[in-house]
């Protein structure tokens, strides 16, 4: 694939790094580090460039749910049902598919 799917942190300027295309996703807090880079996020990088910055790439839809699924336990997301103003218990396996259907398209697959 010539996009990755690559867990990432702001730059030291608070800046969204220049290797990711379409990015901010599935903040999770990381207190080793200073602010503004205490959050760890998902993101999908450009075309064949270098993402050797990144924390670590996502190399399988399988692992981004089991990743999806184990912060959604340690942080306790939730989904919310905007119709009946409701929470639902975090989808991993869905919001997984999502994402990794917005890599496949960016490569054109």
């Amino acid at each position: 694939m010539a996009h990755k799917l690559v867990k990432y942190r702001l730059t030291e300027l608070g800046e969204i790094p220049t290797y990711i295309k379409n990015g901010g996703k599935y903040f999770v807090n990381d207190d080793s580090q200073p602010s503004p880079q205490d959050c760890i996020m998902i993101g999908i990088s450009k075309d064949n460039v270098d993402i050797s910055e990144a924390i670590s790439e996502i190399t399988s839809k399988i692992n981004l749910q089991s990743y999806l699924s184990d912060c959604a336990k340690n942080y306790n997301w939730i989904d919310m049902d905007f119709e009946s103003n409701s929470s639902l218990p975090f989808d991993a396996e869905t919001h997984a598919t999502i994402l990794w259907n917005q890599l496949t398209t960016f490569n054109g697959e």
